[in-house]
């Protein structure tokens, strides 16, 4: 799995989102070649899985391997974007989580209906 962690300070008032995550055969985040796995926090890619952390300070996802068709051989990179909040804010990201994008999901597919 891939995980996000802030390494230290304010265990117990601060928590973390993956905002977003890319994935591209470059360096540059903004290279024109991209494969999103994350966006607005939630999953993007139909193989991202979550995981459970240990901590609010840490984020855990896995996803399947791929590689770039357009450069097979090359390395590819990952750029994660994570928003940094304050325990109990009412209505921020971080207190939202990945689990509001699964609610979302439900309403959608009750929508759908």
């Amino acid at each position: 799995y891939a995980e996000a962690m802030l390494a230290s300070g304010g265990e117990e008032r601060i928590v973390i989102r993956i905002e977003k995550c890319v994935m591209t055969p470059d360096a540059d985040p903004n290279y024109s070649t991209q494969h999103v796995l994350l966006t607005a926090g939630c999953a993007v890619d139909d193989t991202v899985q979550y995981h459970d952390a240990p901590s609010g300070l840490t984020q855990r996802f896995s996803f399947q391997a791929f590689r770039f068709n357009e450069r097979p051989t090359a390395v590819v990179y990952m750029h994660c974007y994570i928003d940094v909040c304050s325990v109990g804010v009412k209505g921020s990201k971080c207190e939202k989580g990945w689990k509001s994008c699964e609610e979302s999901d439900d309403k959608g597919a009750d929508q759908a209906k």
